[in-house]
């Protein structure tokens, strides 16, 4: 009985999983292509945008930014739990120039509009590790900075050489997390619950996709 009741389960989690990538999969085309049209409004292609516009406009751009962010983390997600889901390990020549810098760069505009500026020190020089899951985890950490990081704040990214292997660090100002909170940040779905947060919308899905990728290239 257990184990036919493991084999449904498993199975039921398969299906959801394969259910749930397609709708993420089939939402992110028509969801970037409805921010390309909202830029080529906001930009003034198709006439003048009045004063009374910008508002809704800003706020249709923030609810199709959120779109994607849920489409893209469901996609990823329903990709990692896949039991033939594996890191692909090779030699990463320049962990600064290949993986951190465009994560940096991806946000740069998301920092600017808040004041924010993003800096970069120190190198990693021959990583092991799989280049794609390492830009996912690099773009969630820089992206969760720049979303839950102060106006006006810094955002400092670093990278170190250590004797197991490399740190790296993604610093931001913020309100902080309690101590007690700690535990639950890498789960699934897990949002912290903080008034001064809570206008930050997020998948509670970023942070999981963060240690299950680097979990898989045997790191922490």
């Amino acid at each position: 009985g257990l184990i036919v009741d493991i084999a449904r389960r498993q199975q039921a989690l398969d299906d959801y999983l394969e259910v749930l990538g397609f709708v993420a999969h089939e939402l992110k085309s028509p969801l970037a292509g409805a921010r390309t049209q909202l830029t080529t409004i906001e930009d003034g292609y198709v006439g003048d945008v009045s004063e009374e516009m910008k508002r809704p406009l800003a706020a249709l751009r923030r609810a199709l930014d959120y779109g994607l962010e849920v489409a893209q983390s469901f996609n990823q997600l329903s990709r990692a739990e896949g039991e033939e889901f594996k890191a692909r390990i090779i030699e990463i020549e320049d962990f600064a120039t290949e993986i951190a810098q465009l994560a940096a760069s991806a946000h740069e505009t998301a920092a600017a509009l808040r004041g924010m500026s993003i800096s970069l020190e120190g190198e990693a020089k021959h990583v092991w590790g799989d280049p794609d899951l390492l830009r996912v985890v690099m773009n969630n950490l820089v992206g969760n900075a720049v979303k839950y990081g102060r106006e006006g704040g810094i955002i400092r990214i670093t990278l170190q050489h250590t004797a197991n292997g490399h740190r790296i660090e993604v610093y931001n100002e913020g309100v902080g997390v309690a101590p007690e909170k700690f535990g639950g940040l890498f789960e699934k779905f897990y949002r912290v619950q903080d008034p001064a947060t809570k206008a930050a919308r997020g998948t509670g899905v970023g942070l999981y996709l963060v240690r299950r990728f680097i979990e898989l290239q045997g790191g922490t």
